[in-house]
């Protein structure tokens, strides 16, 4: 059986229009200063680990994570753990908690919390370069 189609009010049209503005006129938020000197990529030819900046920054070549291979993966995840505040803390039931130490030695062992703390790492790095993009796009 066909279903009807409803035709938009002009009040639901209107309601849509000033959402949409409101949407576009909310600022993005920025990723924190901190964030933007933590190791997100490496340069193009693949020799160094470049900063979230370096990798936001158009005029700098560097690969898109989806580019790295596992090693460079895992060897940013562990950077990123080592250079966190000393504060870095996860609690998993199970495995207790796990220091800013430990979690550098899962990842380079590339133990199953390792791998998960690096899935993490990556996740972040994807979530700060998007925001990033975002807010560099709102600038302009």
């Amino acid at each position: 059986m066909p279903r009807s189609k409803k035709k938009a009010t002009p009040a639901k049209s209107a309601a849509l229009v000033a959402r949409s503005a409101q949407e576009a006129a909310t600022p993005i938020v920025a990723v924190g200063k901190s964030e933007l000197d933590l190791p997100a990529g490496f340069t193009a030819d693949g020799s160094c680990m470049a900063t979230l900046r370096e990798v936001l920054d158009p005029k700098v070549p560097t690969r898109a994570l989806r580019q790295l291979s596992e090693d460079h993966r895992f060897d940013l995840a562990a950077k990123r753990i080592e250079m966190s505040p000393e504060t870095f803390r996860l609690v998993i039931p199970g495995h207790g908690t796990i220091d800013k130490v430990r979690g550098v030695a899962e990842v380079r062992d590339r133990s199953r919390i390792g791998r998960h703390l690096a899935e993490l790492q990556c996740l972040a790095i994807n979530r700060a370069t998007k925001l990033g993009k975002l807010a560099r796009r709102q600038e302009r």
